[in-house]
């Protein structure tokens, strides 16, 4: 179960979206932002997270840097 707040509530929204979920890139994006508010959350940072154009890259970067890990 997931706790609740912003990032999560926005993901949910994101998630119930049939017209996006319907694209797969988008389906995947969602599941790695998933796990990285799974890891923010842990590290007690999620509630740190901002959304917009301008904090956009810092999110981009971290998934980049999940996707190493996973790969490895």
């Amino acid at each position: 179960m997931q706790p609740p707040g912003k990032g999560w509530e926005v993901l949910e929204k994101l998630k119930s979206d049939e017209k996006l979920t319907g694209v797969k890139s988008a389906k995947e994006g969602l599941a790695d932002m998933e796990l990285l508010f799974g890891y923010l959350d842990v590290m007690g940072v999620l509630d740190k997270v901002r959304s917009g154009s301008q904090s956009a890259q810092v999110p981009q970067l971290t998934t980049r840097e999940l996707h190493r890990c996973r790969s490895t």
